[in-house]
C-alpha cells in the first residue's frame, strides 16, 4: 500500500512562525519592561528607605549636640574653643559612643556669637536709629575687608554701613541716612524691583540686596574669611525693662575669628587679630595654656597690654549657636543645619536648646 504525504500549507506555517515570534517579542518586552520597573522600585524604595535612615540619623545627631551645649552650660559659665562643642575630634568620639549599623554622622557646632549681629546696627527696639557702638564695629569691618582686597576694592564703608541701617530701620517715609542710604524708593527703582526690609534682616543672603554691597564679599574670602562667616542674623533677646526685642551685638571673642576680633580692636592695632587668635589655643603637652575666664584676657597678649576693646561689644559666653549634621549612608550624604538658642527654662528652671531655624 502506498503511503500519501499530507500537504501542509506553508504559507500557514510561515505566519504561525511569524506570528509566534510577535508573541515572544511582546512577551520579552513586556518582561524588560517589568524589570525595569521593579528595579526602579526597588532602588526608590531603597533610597527611601535610606532617606528616612540618614533623617533618624540627623535627628540623633542633633540630640546628641544639644545634650553636648546643655552639659556645657551646666559646667562652665564661659565659651571658648578651648572646649567639647568646639572639638571636632571629641564631637567625633562622643558621636561614635552611639554607632549605627550602617553608615556615619559627623557633627559641628558653631557659636554665633562669634559674630558680627548685623541686626544690632539699630537700636531695637525703637528701630530708627544706629547705635552708636555697633555703627563703629561695622565701620571698622568693612574698612578691614577693603584693605584686604588692596588694589581692586570696591568696598566704601560709611555709605555701605548707612544703606544696612536704612535697610533695617524702621523709618521708610524718612530721609535716607547721609548722602548715601537708601529706602524702597531706590530699591522699588530696580530690574527687577523689590522693598526695602525695614525691619530685622531674616536671612543674611539678604545682605546682598543692600545698596553698595558688592556680592564677591559672599563668595571671595577676605583674609580667609568671607561675609557669611563674620555675620549672623542671630542674637535677638527680650528687652531689658522695655516692651519687645533687642539685639545686644555682644561678641564672644573667645570664638570669634580673627578677622572678627581684628574689627574689635582700634584699627591701628587690628594687625593683632590674629595674634589673640593663636594665643586662644596655644598649647603645652595636650593641655591649653592660658585661661580665658576673663572678657580682658587679650590684655595678655604680647603687644595688647595698652590695647582696649569697647566693653559694650564683648563677652566671653554664648547663647547662640549652630549644630550642623551631616549623615553619610551608602553612596548618599544628607547635611541639616538648626540654628538653636541655650537658655534656662523658666517653668522648669533647666538648660534647654531652643530651635530658632531648620534648614537643609
Amino acid at each position: 500500500m502506498r503511503c500519501k504525504r499530507i500537504a501542509t500549507g506553508s504559507g500557514n506555517d510561515g505566519m504561525a512562525l511569524i506570528i509566534t515570534l510577535m508573541i515572544v517579542a511582546l512577551l520579552t518586552a513586556a518582561v524588560v519592561e517589568m524589570n525595569r520597573n521593579i528595579r526602579e522600585t526597588v532602588a526608590s524604595a531603597a533610597l527611601f528607605r535610606d532617606r528616612v535612615t540618614m533623617s533618624h540619623m540627623i535627628q540623633s545627631g542633633f540630640s546628641i549636640g544639644e545634650a553636648v551645649l546643655i552639659d556645657d552650660r551646666n559646667n562652665t559659665e564661659t565659651d571658648s574653643l578651648q572646649e567639647q562643642w568646639a572639638d571636632a575630634t571629641a564631637l567625633a568620639e562622643i558621636v561614635g559612643e552611639f554607632p549605627f549599623e550602617e553608615g556615619r554622622v559627623r557633627l559641628q557646632i558653631t557659636d554665633l556669637r562669634s559674630r558680627l549681629q548685623v541686626n544690632a546696627l539699630v537700636d531695637f527696639p525703637g528701630g530708627r536709629e544706629f547705635n552708636e557702638n555697633q555703627r563703629m564695629l561695622w565701620l571698622r569691618f568693612f574698612e578691614l575687608i577693603s584693605i584686604s582686597q588692596a588694589q581692586d576694592s570696591n568696598i566704601e564703608p560709611i555709605p555701605i554701613v548707612n544703606a544696612v541701617k536704612d535697610w533695617l530701620d524702621s523709618g521708610d517715609d524718612d530721609a535716607t541716612t547721609g548722602l548715601d542710604g537708601a529706602e524702597s524708593d531706590y530699591y522699588l527703582d530696580q530690574t527687577p524691583p523689590y522693598a526695602c526690609r525695614n525691619g530685622p534682616v531674616m536671612d543674611i543672603s539678604e545682605l546682598a540686596l543692600v545698596k553698595g554691597i558688592p556680592p564677591e564679599v559672599f563668595s571671595t574670602p577676605h583674609a580667609g574669611y568671607s561675609l557669611v562667616d563674620c555675620v549672623t542674623v542671630f542674637g535677638r533677646t527680650e528687652a531689658a525693662g522695655r516692651d519687645g526685642f533687642t539685639f545686644d551685638g555682644r561678641i564672644n571673642i573667645n570664638t570669634a575669628p580673627f578677622f572678627v576680633l581684628s574689627a574689635l580692636l582700634p584699627l591701628e592695632d587690628a594687625h593683632l587679630g590674629a595674634e589673640l587668635a593663636e594665643y586662644r589655643t596655644e598649647m603645652s603637652d595636650e593641655k591649653y595654656v592660658h585661661d580665658l575666664s576673663r572678657p580682658d584676657w587679650y590684655k595678655n597678649v604680647p603687644g595688647c597690654e595698652e590695647v582696649t576693646m569697647n566693653a559694650n561689644l564683648v563677652t566671653n559666653r554664648s547663647d547662640f549657636f549652630e549644630i550642623a549634621v551631616t549623615a553619610s549612608l551608602h553612596d548618599l550624604q544628607m547635611t541639616r543645619t538648626a540654628a538653636v538658642r541655650r537658655l534656662k527654662d523658666p517653668e522648669s528652671g533647666k538648660i534647654v536648646c531652643q530651635v530658632l531655624s531648620y534648614s537643609e
